[in-house]
């Protein structure tokens, strides 16, 4: 069966103009997905999955990479999910159930959030949902457990190991109140 030059062309088109929204989406967006071993404050180590939506943002002629959403799929529960933070501390309350620290991921972040004193939001996990609580004095001076940044450029190995991680977190380039939990901060930019 013969095809047309106009049907042809018009899908020739259709397909162009896919590979073209691709490209765009892709220069917009993007996951880094990989799993983490984590060290509990009770000496177990558990893996999580981490997945980091991205997006591109532009400052003046620069742009790079920024969190849009963070999630953490824990062993056997649901998943944590939040825009505009970035999960810095796993770990479990008096009753055996997860809880997340985390801080706004950039100063508007901080703002949308109605600036919260100290900067940091805790969220525990209660009946299969992911509740909102003051963040526990029981946290304040801990180190975070989490990797704090993500390779976003080349991505993550599929695995990222506490020796790796505790290497990464003390790196001087990143925020001293992402690396060790300072519940006395009562601001974040």
């Amino acid at each position: 069966m013969a095809v047309s030059r106009t049907t042809r062309g018009a899908l020739l088109a259709v397909g162009f103009l896919g590979v073209v929204a691709l490209l765009v989406l892709s220069w917009f967006s993007k996951t880094v997905s990989f799993e983490e071993e984590v060290q509990l404050d009770d000496g177990r180590k558990i893996i999580v999955k981490r997945s980091e939506h991205l997006k591109r943002m532009c400052e003046g002629v620069s742009c790079g990479w920024g969190l849009d959403v963070a999630k953490i799929r824990l062993p056997d529960t649901a998943t944590w999910e939040f825009p505009g933070l970035v999960p810095l501390l796993l770990d479990l309350d008096a009753n055996g159930r997860p809880v997340i620290l985390a801080n706004p991921s950039t100063c508007g972040d901080y703002v949308r959030m109605n600036k919260p004193v100290p900067p940091y939001l805790q969220f525990e996990l209660a009946g299969g949902a992911w509740q909102s609580a003051k963040p526990s004095r029981r946290f304040h001076g801990r180190e975070s457990n989490l990797l704090i940044a993500p390779n976003w450029d080349r991505g993550e190995a599929s695995l990222v190991r506490l020796t790796e991680k505790l290497k990464r977190n003390n790196s001087a380039g990143l925020m001293p109140a992402t690396k060790k939990i300072n519940l006395d901060l009562t601001g974040f930019c």
